[in-house]
């Protein structure tokens, strides 16, 4: 197995909430090179440590402005995955290529849940949620030979902090990886539009009946009524 040098990706996002002040977030992607240090060593540790070389890890913070702490920092992460063959493999080469993949997605296509496997099967959508709650994750696949794996992270607030089963989105952050004959590359981190989340609101209301997940119209529209201006631009 392979790995492409990838250099690391930084975006900093400051996102206006209506009721509270600016959030500002973080999200960094690398490349994998100890991944003794990450804790692959507890996870699996009868596989030889080097199979996870060069795969992304993703690390997510938030930080509240000091005028809104506590509750009024309280946010979620949602986290879906795909995976399937790479896209014209005839091509290698993730960042010239994300024109064709927007059209694939086009296509009808199956997309998972990506809870902690210590709270998967429980009546809960969330991957993290907390004060200010980091998003960590480090995806590998040390057997794959060709493979494209997708995720898209969705941050989510509770208009009532954490009274009410209500989500609305906040931002939604796409990254993943891909395999091609054993070589493995980092895709680019991007941010999508909020109504990219519209796309799995059947789904997770599926799987949550329970939950009302808010179609991000509705997140708009309270923002146009809360007289905030549109979302904050990031940096990469």
């Amino acid at each position: 197995m392979t790995a492409t040098t990838t250099p690391p990706q930084t975006l900093t996002l400051t996102l206006p909430i209506p009721h509270r002040n600016p959030l500002t977030l973080t999200a960094t992607v690398t490349r994998s090179t100890d991944p003794r240090r990450i804790g692959f060593h507890l996870l699996f540790p009868d596989d030889p440590i080097a199979n996870f070389v060069g795969f992304p890890i993703t690390h997510i913070t938030l930080r509240s402005t000091p005028a809104f702490q506590g509750y009024a920092s309280m946010y979620g992460w949602i986290q879906l995955t795909r995976e399937r063959p790479p896209i014209n493999p005839q091509a290698f080469n993730p960042e010239e290529k994300e024109e064709e993949e927007e059209e694939e997605t086009k296509e009808k296509e199956k997309w998972t849940l990506d809870p902690l496997p210590i709270t998967a099967g429980t009546d809960s959508p969330f991957a993290f949620f907390g004060v200010e709650p980091q998003l960590f994750d480090a995806p590998a696949n040390p057997y794959a030979v060709d493979l494209d794996w997708t995720a898209r992270s969705f941050l989510v607030r509770v208009e009532d902090c954490l009274m009410t089963r209500v989500l609305r989105p906040v931002v939604v952050l796409e990254w993943g990886y891909e395999v091609r004959d054993g070589e493995r590359a980092v895709k680019l981190l991007r941010r999508l539009s909020r109504g990219v989340w519209d796309e799995h609101r059947g789904e997770l209301g599926g799987w949550f009946p329970s939950w009302r997940f808010c179609a991000s119209t509705e997140e708009e529209e309270e923002e146009e009524e809360e007289g905030v201006e549109g979302e904050g631009e990031g940096e990469q």
